[in-house]
């Protein structure tokens, strides 16, 4: 079987889309592929020379390029060991070991680096059984929620995608894997996004997380590890939890200071700042979601889902421990009609409307109860962002 098709689809003044799919549109339906999709395009050589001319330098390279491809308007990154960049755009090239890139500077001091090729995306999405490889080459992506993975992957073997330490990925980048995915190697010293995978994740080889400065989560319904595997996190700031009820390591396997293994979502505190309300059942007419458009404390809170006239949108959870419940909340919605209320067993404690900052409120639970939020509409009028947000929820035995 060939590999998935790509579409790349340009935005004018701002990085495309990049579409892989197994889906036939002619046939309208998948097809079966046992490869992934190649990207790779300029791949990692080893710098041999650089020479100024003026608007732009010619980077030798100790290799080959194909020789019938066209590189203009390809990235490429001359320190294959940082993903900070900065990133030059390649204007031409001469043979078949000479890349033109435009720059005005004068060139710095990179002979005997290993330069790579970088992909930029405003989006990637992968669906319909798809998988990618980069080979070598880096793919960036700028937002938070730029990729997209769908469908019923049933394998993704993810590669560089995922597995090579200097991807890079953006700060509080989110990833969700659909299916059952496999590495050969996984390292990442200083990784700074969550990854959810549903299904199991089976790393070959090693497996070593390291986060310097942010407090990350990878989830997974098991992880496999083939040898040895490392989770550190970089104090005060830094923090890996492991979540999956199934953690098997054929090595040594170490959690060092800043890192956990959990067997399950942790109930509280819950301030939402893994991008998912996993743990928590939503429902009505819309679900809640996990969101940045407002926040008591960090990035993320919990918001209502997108309803209209007469409907309404839940979140709630069952407490395991009886204690001294603590919330944040907030609503902005046509007042003395549309409301945000909160329940303890559907008996409402609390009501709020209008236009709000966040409010603290405070309560003691048993164990047992189940907590509610709901945001509700009357039958007419839209006012305001028409929602409401919880944020850090805790509860004090």
């Amino acid at each position: 079987m060939g590999s998935a098709g790509t579409v790349y689809i340009e935005q004018i003044g701002r990085p495309g889309t990049l579409k892989v799919s197994n889906f036939d549109s002619v046939a309208g339906q998948t097809v079966s592929s046992d490869q992934p999709t190649p990207v790779e395009v300029v791949g990692r050589h080893r710098i041999v020379n650089v020479e100024d001319r003026g608007d732009s330098w010619m980077i030798q390279i100790n290799g080959n390029l194909e020789p019938h491809r066209d590189y203009a308007g390809y990235l490429v990154d001359l320190d294959a060991f940082s993903v900070d960049g900065p990133y030059y755009e390649i204007t031409g090239t001469e043979g078949t070991n000479r890349l033109i890139v435009s720059s005005l500077d004068d060139p710095p001091d990179v002979v005997g680096n290993d330069l790579v090729g970088v992909h930029q995306f405003g989006e990637l999405q992968i669906a319909s059984g798809a998988s990618v490889d980069f080979g070598w080459d880096r793919p960036l992506v700028p937002g938070s929620d730029a990729v997209v993975i769908t469908d019923d992957i049933s394998e993704l073997q993810a590669g560089s995608f995922l597995g090579w330490e200097n991807v890079a990925w953006p700060r509080g980048f989110n990833l969700t894997l659909n299916g059952n995915t496999s590495l050969d190697e996984w390292r990442h010293s200083n990784m700074t996004w969550n990854l959810k995978v549903n299904g199991y994740l089976d790393v070959a080889q090693d497996m070593e997380i390291i986060s310097q400065d942010e407090a990350i989560t990878i989830r997974a319904d098991a992880v496999y590890v083939g040898r040895d595997a490392t989770f550190s996190g970089v104090v005060p700031d830094g923090f890996v939890s492991i979540v999956t009820p199934v953690l098997d390591v054929a090595g040594v396997l170490s959690f060092n200071e800043g890192s956990e293994h959990l067997t399950g979502p942790k109930d509280f505190p819950e301030d939402f700042e893994d991008a998912d309300i996993d743990g928590w059942t939503t429902g009505g007419n819309a679900n809640w979601y996990a969101t940045t458009d407002d926040a008591h404390g960090g990035s993320y809170s919990a918001g209502s889902g997108n309803i209209g006239d007469s409907q309404q949108s839940y979140i709630r959870k069952t407490v395991e421990t009886a204690g001294t419940l603590t919330f944040w909340w907030k609503v902005s919605s046509e007042s003395g009609w549309d409301y945000l209320r909160f329940y303890i067993n559907g008996i409402q404690q609390a009501s709020i409307s209008g236009s709000t900052s966040w409010q603290q409120r405070t309560y003691a639970v048993s164990a047992g109860d189940e907590i509610m939020w709901k945001y509700t509409k009357d039958g007419s009028v839209t006012y305001y962002l028409d929602k409401g947000w919880i944020d850090d929820i805790s509860l004090e035995e």
